[in-house]
């Protein structure tokens, strides 16, 4: 996550802030103008927790209401270990649309596992938005 530690009298970010990839010039994150901090669906389970993750959401919209897939994967990543692929959400439009996955048992996941979600599209001009819901509980 990227956050801004140092504004002018505007108190906020004027312009967007990226962070590119140096290995193929692609933009791995961004703080929208005024927004503060980047909003990625990346996380760390903190050391010392077990993560419950209970919700996997997904919405998206292509710009004049026109057609594309979008395909969502929600990824973990033991400390040390591959990346699984836990979950897939597939959004197909023209229009909006929501899609959730709530788990009637939660996904456990370790301490120092890594969740992300991953997205790809097969059209420009597409917003993609997803969360995950989780609670963190103190490991014994």
């Amino acid at each position: 996550r990227m956050t801004c530690t140092t504004v002018g009298t505007s108190e906020t970010n004027v312009g967007n802030i990226t962070a590119t990839a140096v290995t193929d010039a692609t933009i791995s994150a961004q703080i929208i103008a005024s927004g503060g901090q980047s909003q990625l669906g990346v996380y760390q389970v903190p050391l010392g927790k077990t993560m419950y993750l209970s919700n996997f959401n997904a919405s998206a919209r292509v710009s004049g209401g026109g057609a594309g897939t979008a395909v969502l994967h929600l990824m973990t990543r033991t400390f040390g270990g591959v990346w699984i692929k836990r979950q897939t959400i597939m959004i197909n439009l023209p229009g909006n649309s929501f899609v959730e996955r709530m788990y009637k048992t939660p996904l456990v996941l370790t301490e120092k596992t890594m969740v992300k979600i991953q997205v790809t599209s097969d059209t420009n001009n597409m917003d993609v938005a997803c969360a995950f819901d989780y609670i963190n509980i103190t490991a014994n």
